[in-house]
C-alpha cells in the first residue's frame, strides 16, 4: 500500500510506533486486572441498588465490578498480583469461583471473554514523525478512571482530520500538521495525570479520605479535562503547548465554540452547525464588510442576531461571545477560536490570517 499519510491509530500495542521507535513519558503499573466479561443474572441482588461501578474487597477477591445492563451482562476486574501470579493462572473455572466470591453468592457464571491489563502510563513524546500521524491508544494509554482514554482519542483524531483535509486539497501547508502534536499532547498529558490520581476508588467520586485527601485536591473536574480546554496554537500556528482550560466557554481564542440554539427560518440551528468543514466566521449581527471578505478568502460567513437569518431568540449570543455589533469571531473547523476581531483580526485582515493558521506564511 502507498499513501501520502498514515494514522497510527493502531492501539496500546502500536506496531507502527514501535517500528518508529517512538520514545515517551512512562509511569510504571499501580494494579494489574483481569478483565471478565462475564453472564450471570444478579438482577435480584441487585434490586433497588444498581449501580455503574461497584468496589469489592474481601478475604478471597479485591474487584472492581462494572454494570452492563444491571441484569445478566457484567465486567469483573479482578486484581492480581503479577509478582507471583499470571494470567494464565486463572482457568474459567477459577474466575467464575471468584465472581461468586465478589459477588457473595452461589450464582451460575459463565466467563464470555477475558483479557489483561495494568493501569500504566504510556504518552508518546512525538505526535509526528514525518508522514506518520499517532493517535488514540497508539499515542498514550492510562488507567480508565475518569474516562479520559476514548475521549483524549476521539477529540485527537477530530483535531487531525480537518488539517489533513486541508493538507491534502492544497489549502495548507504540510507544516500545519506540527500543530497537532503541540495542541493534543499536553491534553494526553493531563488526561493521564489525572486518571492517576483517581487510583483510589472513593478519590475517583472526590470523596476525600486520609489516605487520598492529596490526590483529591490536585484533582481538575472533568470538564475542564474534556470540553473547557484552551489551544494556545489554535491561534498563531507554531504557539506550542496549551493554556489549561477556562471557568466558562466564552468563545475565548483557542477554545471550543460553545452551543446555543439560533432560530433558523422556521426551525433552529446550534452554533455548532455553523462551523465546518472549513472556516467560518460568526458575525454578531448582519455581516457587513465581511461578506466580502470572507467570500473572498473562501469562508462560510453567518450573521447572528436582529437583521440576519440566524435570530437568537433568547438573547443568549451577545452575552457568550462578548461581541460589539459587526465583530466576528474566525472559527476552525473543528470549531475552535482561531481569532477575534477584537483582538486584531479585521476584514482587511482575515486573508493573512488564514495563510498564518494554514501555515502558508
Amino acid at each position: 500500500m502507498r499513501a501520502d499519510y498514515l494514522i497510527a491509530a493502531d492501539g496500546g500495542g502500536s506496531m507502527v510506533r514501535e517500528a518508529l521507535g517512538l520514545g515517551g513519558w512512562t509511569l510504571p503499573p499501580t494494579h494489574h486486572y483481569l478483565n471478565l466479561f462475564v453472564q450471570t443474572d444478579l438482577t435480584k441482588l441487585v434490586a433497588g441498588r444498581t449501580f455503574s461501578q461497584c468496589e469489592v474487597a474481601n478475604d478471597r477477591v479485591r474487584a472492581l465490578i462494572a454494570s452492563k445492563n444491571n441484569t445478566d451482562e457484567w465486567s469483573f476486574h479482578i486484581e492480581y498480583d503479577p509478582s507471583s501470579e499470571t494470567p494464565e493462572d486463572y482457568p474459567e473455572e477459577r474466575c467464575a469461583d471468584l465472581v461468586r466470591a465478589a459477588v457473595g453468592a452461589e450464582v451460575e457464571a459463565r466467563v464470555v471473554a477475558r483479557s489483561a491489563w495494568d493501569t500504566r502510563v504510556h504518552v508518546v513524546d512525538a505526535y509526528r514523525d514525518g508522514r506518520v500521524l499517532i493517535a488514540g491508544d497508539a499515542a498514550h494509554q492510562h488507567a480508565p478512571w475518569g474516562g479520559f482514554g476514548a475521549n483524549t482519542g476521539i477529540a485527537d483524531v477530530h483535531n487531525l482530520a480537518w488539517k489533513l483535509a486541508s493538507v491534502l486539497r492544497g489549502e495548507a501547508s504540510p507544516t500545519l500538521l506540527d500543530s497537532y502534536g503541540a495542541e493534543r499532547r499536553p491534553r494526553a498529558v493531563l488526561a493521564a495525570s489525572q486518571a492517576r490520581l483517581r487510583t483510589d476508588f472513593l478519590a475517583r467520586y472526590g470523596v476525600a479520605t486520609e489516605e487520598n485527601a492529596a490526590a483529591v485536591a490536585e484533582q481538575v473536574d472533568s470538564g475542564a479535562i474534556m470540553t473547557r480546554y484552551r489551544y494556545r496554537s489554535a491561534a498563531v500556528l507554531g504557539g506550542g503547548g496549551d493554556d489549561g482550560w477556562v471557568e466558562q466557554l466564552a468563545e475565548q481564542t483557542g477554545t471550543r465554540v460553545p452551543h446555543l440554539w439560533l432560530g433558523s427560518g422556521d426551525g433552529r440551528v446550534s452554533t455548532l452547525d455553523l462551523c465546518g468543514p472549513r472556516f467560518a466566521l460568526l458575525v454578531a449581527g448582519p455581516a457587513g464588510p465581511w461578506a466580502a471578505a470572507g467570500e473572498e478568502a473562501g469562508v462560510a460567513v453567518h450573521g447572528i442576531g436582529p437583521g440576519t437569518l440566524l435570530g437568537d431568540p433568547d438573547g443568549a449570543w451577545p452575552a457568550t461571545v462578548r461581541l460589539a455589533p459587526g465583530r466576528a469571531l474566525l472559527v476552525r473547523p473543528d470549531g475552535h477560536v482561531a481569532a477575534r476581531s477584537d483582538e486584531r483580526l479585521s476584514p482587511e485582515s482575515l486573508t493573512a490570517a488564514l495563510a498564518t493558521l494554514t501555515g502558508r506564511r
